[in-house]
């Protein structure tokens, strides 16, 4: 109002100057001391203030992949994103152990007796050996290309002649060789001679005997060679020790084979915070959710997986969501191995999805995942994995806007105006917004405003949006069997908010907090399943404005 009061006080100044201008000609005709000093200004005034429409398209505009809010045909869908709720590399789904060594004695047995030299020669001794690579799960290696790994030997020796250990395994080939290394063996005048030897294995081959499941078998093929003379002896007692060992087969490039059955588990509950509802009542129920579990993996075996989503209400009920196992398939070109897909669970799939996303909402929401490797346990399977294998489990929750709703809200607001405006507010002898609506959305809404006293604890007067009981502010349009609007039996709705005289004084004068009391149903919701917000819904409104000012000076 104080655009008015200035422009008021500014109209008075020219029409006072107006007189002043004119006085010299117009006094021999007029005689202003008849004129009163009492100045009253009291214009009506009716006028349109504005006018249009809009959709749910209008407010979203376009949808891209980051909208909230998409667009599927005529259907109005709200999207919940979670883009990495799990993500799993190679180490949770396939696990080698790191193994323990093996102890071999060459010959199996010592040498029982001196055995003299006649003729100078090289004198061997030839030995298999058996190296079984412990697993898990029922892995089956059929062949495992490593990335590191080592192959390491404690070698102990009691050969009183120099000699040579030669290790050949034919299972292992590095660079399309298999893997042959010679060890020297040399002596000492007391005890025993012994030494240690790494060998890297860095983009080996291996390639074991898989006929059994957990357990694959090396053959490693020693030969002592020892150059010796004419006259000389090998001691009684001789023999070669050696503490044998393959580690670090965990860091492959890539596994073929069955890559086991192993299952990873991980639950956990989320408290949800409920205070940004309170001064919410009544009910609410989402008819036609949609949970999408989006995946990508580079992993070439099926994996299953099984997740409960659990919701907790403040009542003591639960509500258990339980989908059958769902089997992500995989590719069978390890040269091409990422796949991506998605799993669907909706209401063909669990029967009561719609009982988790309701008002009251749960005050807590749990969900226990299970991710199996080969969940069919085909121990023939041909798999494969790499080091860089992984899973990305996301989640989609779709909420088409299919709802049936019955919501109460309520909510107190300071409201404190300064002298000014409120002496303003005095020049209103009343004041009315006059609306129109045509709704195609089938949604009511209806809202009032109690003035409220909070010093006397007094709830003084009441604005209401609709002071016709039978109807809403906004009133719903009709549905059919499907829950979607009849366009053709909808029909405008007229209205009226009345701002009387007394009613703005208590407003700016004697009201120091507002209570905001407001309704949000769908269509007849106790006999409608529910209704459906379609993407073409109009909603066309008109408002205009009828006030009546009165204003009164009289100076002093």
């Amino acid at each position: 109002m104080k655009p008015f009061k200035t422009n008021l006080k500014s109209t008075l100044l020219i029409l006072c100057s107006t007189i002043l201008v004119f006085q010299s000609c117009m006094k021999d005709k007029l005689d202003f001391e008849n004129v009163s000093n009492r100045i009253e200004y009291n214009p009506k005034f009716s006028a349109p203030l504005i006018k249009g429409s809009f959709s749910i398209e209008d407010i979203i505009g376009e949808d891209t992949e980051d909208s909230v809010i998409i667009f599927r045909g005529e259907e109005v869908i709200l999207v919940l994103n979670m883009d990495s709720v799990y993500s799993f590399v190679v180490s949770d789904i396939v696990d080698i152990p790191d193994q323990s060594p093996d102890v071999y004695s060459i010959p199996e047995d010592p040498i029982p007796v001196d055995i003299p030299i006649f003729v100078t020669q090289d004198y061997t001794i030839d030995q298999m050996e058996e190296y079984e690579i412990t697993l898990e799960n029922n892995i089956r290696l059929d062949s495992l290309y490593l990335h590191s790994g080592y192959l390491d030997m404690n070698i102990a020796s009691t050969f009183n002649i120099e000699g040579t250990l030669t290790i050949n395994i034919p299972a292992i080939t590095i660079e399309g060789q298999e893997f042959n290394e010679d060890v020297p063996l040399s002596t000492r005048e007391y005890g025993e001679f012994d030494t240690i030897v790494t060998f890297p294995l860095a983009g080996a081959v291996l390639i074991p005997d898989n006929t059994y499941a957990n357990s694959s078998y090396v053959d490693i093929y020693f030969t002592i060679t020892m150059s010796v003379e004419a006259g000389d002896t090998i001691n009684a007692g001789s023999y070669a020790e050696i503490d044998f060992n393959i580690t670090g087969l965990n860091d492959f490039i890539t596994l073929f084979g069955y890559a086991g059955d192993y299952s990873f588990n991980q639950d956990t509950v989320m408290d949800i915070d409920l205070g940004i509802l309170d001064g919410v009542s009544g009910e609410f129920a989402i008819t036609n959710p949609t949970i999408k579990i989006n995946y990508a993996h580079s992993f070439g075996l099926p994996v299953g997986v099984d997740i409960d989503i659990k919701g907790y209400f403040e009542d003591g009920d639960s509500v258990i969501l339980s989908p059958d196992t769902e089997i992500i398939d995989a590719s069978t070109d390890y040269l091409n191995p990422d796949v991506e897909g998605e799993v669907v669970i909706d209401k063909t799939k669990v029967s009561n999805i719609d009982d988790l996303l309701v008002f009251p909402p749960p005050e807590s929401i749990g969900y226990d995942l299970s991710v199996n490797a080969n969940p069919d346990g085909d121990t023939t399977a041909k798999n494969f994995v790499s080091y860089d294998s992984e899973l990305i489990i996301g989640l989609d929750v779709e909420i088409p806007l299919e709802f049936r709703a019955n919501l109460q809200f309520r909510d107190t607001l300071k409201f404190d105006l300064n002298v000014d405006t409120a002496e303003e507010i005095d020049y209103i002898e009343y004041a009315r917004l006059f609306y129109v609506f045509r709704n195609e959305f089938p949604i009511n809404i209806d809202a009032s405003v109690v003035l409220y006293d909070s010093i006397t604890d007094t709830n003084i007067d009441t604005l209401r949006f609709n002071e016709n009981d039978d109807f809403y502010f906004l009133n719903a349009a009709l549905v059919d069997d499907q829950g979607e609007t009849i366009l053709e039996e909808v029909r405008e709705f007229k209205g009226t908010i009345n701002i009387e005289e007394d009613m703005a004084y208590k407003l700016f004068n004697d009201a120091n907090k507002l209570i905001i009391i407001g309704k949000f149903t769908s269509y007849d919701p106790e006999n409608v399943s529910s209704v459906k917000i379609l993407k073409s819904y109009k909603l066309d409104f008109k408002f205009g404005l009828d006030a009546k000012i009165n204003y009164i000076q009289v100076p002093e």
